[in-house]
């Protein structure tokens, strides 16, 4: 089996394959280094050739308290029983927002379609880029309904505490997560 690439080791190879080997026929469309579309698709278990990227998003969900919507990872995924926020790839055909609203339905049974909403901003990673949306919606717990598979659990933490959670091993690792809560508005 080839090696795929995700940068610098950070003791989680097994999780990041597990990952792309729970969808292998997903197609993505292929965005070239400034993040244009090539017209071209990939195929998701297929290793990602150089200067190919797909999109990826992230949502973070506030509630009217000040706390974001956090679900913990199902035990059959990649870093299982890992807390994260909700994200996932784009498929081929779908904007950055629709599939940021598509992830959100999929993982946790909200819809934030109708909900105000922001784009916060764009990490450039190794084969792929990753926008980042912050959702305020209120919500109660009893209101998300985990998708089997991927989500087991959810909850609601500060930015403190998911900051907190990441540097402790507890959350799915996220190498830019200060910049994001920087850039939302969250004092540190």
């Amino acid at each position: 089996m080839e090696k795929y690439d995700f940068g610098p080791d950070d003791g989680h190879y097994n999780d990041y394959v597990k990952n792309l080997m729970s969808s292998p026929e997903e197609l993505w469309d292929i965005l070239d280094e400034n993040k244009n579309l090539t017209g071209k698709t990939h195929r998701r278990a297929d290793p990602m050739k150089e200067g190919e990227y797909h999109q990826v998003v992230t949502a973070f969900v506030r509630n009217k308290e000040g706390k974001y919507l956090i679900t913990k990872r199902a035990p059959e995924k990649g870093f299982a029983g890992y807390w994260e926020v909700t994200g996932g790839s784009v498929t081929a055909g779908e904007t950055s927002y629709t599939g940021v609203v598509r992830e959100v339905l999929e993982e946790t049974g909200l819809d934030v379609s109708n909900d105000p909403y922001r784009f916060i901003m764009t990490h450039k990673g190794d084969h792929y880029f990753s926008d980042v949306w912050l959702f305020e919606k209120d919500f109660k717990l009893s209101d998300v309904k985990c998708q089997p598979g991927e989500t087991c659990d959810a909850s609601t933490a500060t930015a403190k505490e998911i900051i907190d959670m990441e540097a402790g091993d507890k959350f799915v690792p996220f190498s830019f997560i200060k910049e994001v809560f920087e850039k939302i508005g969250e004092a540190l």
